[in-house]
């Protein structure tokens, strides 16, 4: 969101970096591409929690299944694919 932030305002940009709560990580992110371990975790368990609820709670056909499964997959890789950042406090 940041990323997008910084093209369209920069009030809303400085509320996301600067936010105490997730502020740090989300600096850290772009500046260095990095995730902490426990951020990565919980992404992927929170994609594949709920394509799995999206793929066998839903009453919906292989066309739009499908697409779900596929950007799990494309999500999985990218967030796996981000170096791991340490020292994260």
């Amino acid at each position: 969101a940041a990323s997008l932030f910084v093209r369209s305002s920069d009030r809303l940009y400085n509320f996301v970096v600067n936010n105490r709560l997730f502020g740090r990580q989300v600096r850290n992110f772009l500046e260095t591409g990095a995730m902490p371990l426990r951020a990565k975790i919980i992404s992927v368990a929170s994609v594949w929690t709920f394509t799995l609820i999206s793929m066998f709670l839903t009453p919906y056909t292989w066309l739009f299944k499908g697409p779900v499964l596929i950007l799990a997959i494309i999500g999985t890789i990218y967030i796996t694919s981000r170096p791991t950042l340490r020292n994260s406090v």
